[in-house]
């Protein structure tokens, strides 16, 4: 069975401006952020079911859709259907040191690390599979992301 460990690294603002509203009811940003020492760590393994899970060691973690670690596995199995049917969900094991809702970015660095973690492993959703498709369907991986 496959499996990937991941560090999510902390970040901190140094500068946070407000440029500007967007259409979705979001804000446009300008931003300077400095990544720190602290780290959550990601492990992602294969579980031979369809689907995403999300195990953590932090009460009061969600596991379910609220949880932006398990929406960045949904999005890149939707991105990439085909692979996701062949291959399976991802169990993601979380072992939180970022502190919870302490504007540290911890659920974004984990999102993140997922996107990573399951585009790089090369049996799993990674673009090298179909180079072709890869910089269209990346593109709207990030779309989406940016909507959260």
């Amino acid at each position: 069975m496959e499996r990937c460990t991941l560090s999510a690294p902390a970040k901190i603002n140094l500068y946070l401006e407000i440029i500007g509203d967007r259409p979705d009811g979001y804000h446009e940003l300008a931003m300077v952020m400095q990544s720190v020492a602290l780290c959550d760590r990601l492990q992602l393994r294969a579980n031979g079911l369809e689907q995403f899970r999300v195990h953590c060691n932090t009460p009061g973690v969600p596991g379910d859709r609220s949880n932006l670690a398990l929406r960045a596995a949904e999005l890149i199995a939707q991105t990439y259907p085909d692979t996701h049917h062949n291959l399976g969900g991802v169990d993601i094991h979380l072992d939180k040191v970022i502190p919870i809702a302490a504007g540290l970015a911890g659920g974004s660095t984990d999102a993140a690390a997922v996107l990573v973690g399951l585009l790089k492993a090369p049996s799993w959703y990674s673009p090298a599979r179909n180079p072709e498709r890869s910089l269209a369907r990346r593109n709207v991986v990030l779309r989406q992301l940016n909507r959260y």
